[in-house]
């Protein structure tokens, strides 16, 4: 435990998406069984996505506070951005457009959203 407690904030929420992720992905293993295989494929793909790139922020912090600068901070909530909308335009492309029902939008939102959540309250836990 003492190894968390010396993470900078972003590596806590990333870890902790990353660990939310996999227990939704066991209590929705069941779909898989009744076909609806795209409700945890979404889930895996947006906490994957979502909790690794918490995971670079993190390192980006831990790099910015050796240079004294914010830069790759700034570069990765860019790119956080540009994955949560090419993530998404992909799934609906793939839904809708070519109907292939492999990752269901509303899990990769549902993760995203849990990342978030798990962001605001390790910030508001670990206030530095």
């Amino acid at each position: 435990m003492k190894f968390f407690k010396n993470l900078n904030n972003s590596f806590k929420a990333g870890i902790i998406t990353l660990i939310l992720t996999f227990i939704a992905l066991i209590a929705t293993i069941y779909l898989f069984f009744i076909d609806l295989k795209e409700v945890p494929l979404g889930i895996l793909l947006g906490g994957i996505i979502f909790g690794g790139i918490s995971l670079l922020g993190g390192l980006a912090e831990n790099y910015d506070e050796k240079n004294q600068s914010t830069k790759f901070s700034i570069i990765i909530i860019i790119a956080k951005f540009f994955f949560t909308v090419l993530t998404l335009i992909g799934a609906a492309l793939l839904y809708y457009l070519a109907d292939i029902h492999l990752f269901n939008i509303f899990a990769i939102v549902g993760a995203y959203t849990v990342n978030v959540i798990v962001t605001i309250v390790v910030y508001l836990i670990y206030k530095k």
